[in-house]
C-alpha cells in the first residue's frame, strides 16, 4: 500500500470515529490529500477550506507511517473544529488554531494534541544553515534565517522567546552558523 492510500485509510478511519462523537458531520467527508515540498511545515489546511489537507511530501517520504499517524489526524482536527465550532478568535482577533476545542478533537481520535512536529527539517531540503542563539541559562536555540533576522530586529533587552516559557526569555546571537544537511 502506498503513502497516499495509507493517508486516505487513516482519514476514513478517523472520520468514522469522529462521526460517533459529532453527528453533525456529514457521512462522507470528501476531503482530498494534496502534497507540497521544500517547507518546514508538516501539513496544513487552508482557512475555511474543508476539502483539502496539504501534506509535506519530503517528510512523508522520510518518515512514512509515523508522519501519517501524526499529521493526518492533526489536520483533520482543524477541519472538524471549523465545521463543529466555527472560527475561533482571541480578543486581539488572532485565529485560535490549537485551542481547547482542537485539542479535545485530537483526544477524541485517540491522538496526542501536539501543536508542532519534531522531525529533522534537513529532509525538507530548503534550509541550508541555522543561526545559533543562546539564553542566560546557556540553552542553545538554532534558528532559521527568517527567525534569525526577526531576532536581529528586536529591541535591546527584548528578544524572540519560545512559547513554552511563561516569561519571555531573552536570547543573544552567539555568532555561530551551522550548516544543515551537508550544505
Amino acid at each position: 500500500m502506498n503513502h497516499t492510500q495509507q493517508c486516505y485509510e487513516m482519514l476514513d478511519a478517523k472520520w468514522r470515529l469522529l462521526r460517533l462523537k459529532y453527528p453533525e458531520l456529514p457521512e462522507q467527508h470528501g476531503i482530498r490529500i494534496e502534497y507540497f515540498a521544500n517547507s518546514r511545515k508538516g501539513g496544513y489546511v487552508k482557512q475555511g477550506n474543508f476539502e483539502t489537507i496539504w501534506l509535506n511530501s519530503d517528510f512523508l517520504n522520510h518518515h512514512g507511517r509515523d508522519f501519517i499517524d501524526r499529521t493526518v489526524p492533526h489536520e483533520l482536527a482543524h477541519i472538524v473544529d471549523q465545521i463543529v465550532n466555527g472560527m475561533a478568535y482571541t480578543r486581539t482577533m488572532r485565529r485560535v488554531l490549537h485551542g481547547p476545542s482542537w485539542r479535545a478533537i485530537m483526544r477524541d481520535m485517540g491522538c496526542d494534541p501536539k501543536r508542532c512536529h519534531s522531525y529533522d527539517q534537513s529532509a525538507s531540503g530548503r534550509i541550508k544553515k541555522l543561526f545559533v542563539w543562546e539564553n542566560e541559562g546557556g540553552e542553545l536555540m538554532p534558528l532559521t534565517p527568517i527567525r534569525h533576522n526577526r531576532m536581529l530586529k528586536c529591541k535591546p533587552g527584548r528578544g524572540y522567546y519560545r512559547r513554552e516559557h511563561q516569561h519571555g526569555t531573552v536570547y543573544h546571537f552567539t555568532g555561530r552558523v551551522q550548516p544543515v544537511g551537508g550544505a
